[in-house]
């Protein structure tokens, strides 16, 4: 081989020496474009962050509405309840005096008793009356005439007490009916007035 057909030394150095060079300014090229993207992908997510934290305080804000209405609403819903329980309280306290089922039939067992006794008082009298008329003939002792007397305005007062009594009863069934008819049910299972009767 002759010295021709291998480069020398020199060439070599000059050969490595070129590429090198080469070498450098392609690479130098390469760091260039790396740190142009390099602080693009730093804005980038910079951007990306400031978006983020803009987007959280957004959300933030946005829950604090939703929480501040639930809030309103959950004190809403307790101011009702506890106007409920106060109107029951005070429907209660207003319904207690009330008579029960059983005394309503006692009285009207009474009352109707009274009236019996007076018609019978009257019926008693006017035969009384009439059985003097006939043993008596046409002259009426006074005596009859004052127990006929009497046995009538008995009569007639017994008649004011029934009218009286019936008057009292039908009052306080409307009052019984209206108070059962406004008052929620028990949820409680707690026996409503007159149920055991």
């Amino acid at each position: 081989m002759s010295s021709s057909e291998h480069p020398t030394r020199d060439e070599m150095e000059a050969h490595l020496r070129a590429v090198s060079a080469e070498n450098n300014a392609h690479f130098s090229g390469l760091s260039a474009r790396i740190d142009v993207l390099a602080s693009r992908v730093e804005g980038a997510v910079n951007g990306v962050g400031t978006r983020m934290d803009a987007l959280a305080s957004r959300m933030d804000a946005q829950f604090e509405v939703v929480k501040s209405k639930v809030d309103s609403e959950i004190a809403t819903v307790r101011s009702e309840i506890s106007d409920v329980r106060t109107r029951l309280d005070a429907q209660a306290v207003a319904t207690s005096h009330l008579p029960t089922t059983r005394t309503l039939i006692t009285t009207t067992i009474s009352g109707v008793s009274s009236g019996v006794l007076a018609v019978g008082a009257l019926l008693i009298g006017i035969l009384t009356w009439g059985g003097d008329r006939f043993s008596g003939g046409v002259q009426v002792a006074s005596v009859s005439v004052q127990q006929a007397t009497e046995a009538r305005e008995l009569a007639t007062q017994n008649a004011r007490n029934i009218a009286q009594n019936t008057r009292n009863i039908e009052e306080l069934s409307a009052m019984v009916r209206q108070l059962l008819a406004n008052q929620p049910p028990s949820a409680s299972g707690a026996p409503q007035p007159g149920a055991n009767d």
